[in-house]
């Protein structure tokens, strides 16, 4: 009698640390999921201010592709208000890691200034 309940103390014993040690493999997994989707965001919004450098008119974002090995990847979504002088730009990036997502908006102003001798440029700032 008292051998079976050693026995079954030992086994509770182990199927604890089994189900503690999965819990901590698992929760490891998301934190780094977290960590690579916020990562991949911030490369989508990155690339997008690179293609903004290259081309003021670009807006065709960027559809869900693969970025690393590890299955991660990030989109890019872009929509303008034009008003006049004045056109916000806004940038929706969304980076995935296994079931995590993270995504950041950022609004880039670009406002047309003439100089007195009828130069334009466009300057540009993030408002948000």
């Amino acid at each position: 009698m008292a051998t079976r309940v050693v026995v079954c103390a030992a086994s509770l014993l182990l199927l604890a640390g089994a189900i503690v040690f999965l819990m901590q493999t698992f929760q490891s997994g998301k934190v780094d999921d977290h960590r690579r989707a916020e990562t991949l965001a911030d490369h989508g919004l990155t690339q997008a201010y690179m293609e903004l450098g290259v081309s003021s008119d670009w807006s065709d974002g960027f559809a869900d592709g693969p970025m690393d090995d590890l299955g991660g990847s990030f989109a890019v979504a872009i929509a303008r208000d034009n008003r006049g002088d004045t056109i916000d730009i806004k940038i929706v990036s969304t980076g995935t890691s296994g079931s995590i997502q993270k995504t950041k908006e950022e609004v880039v102003r670009m406002t047309l200034t003439v100089s007195g001798d009828g130069d334009s440029t466009w300057n540009k700032e993030v408002i948000r």
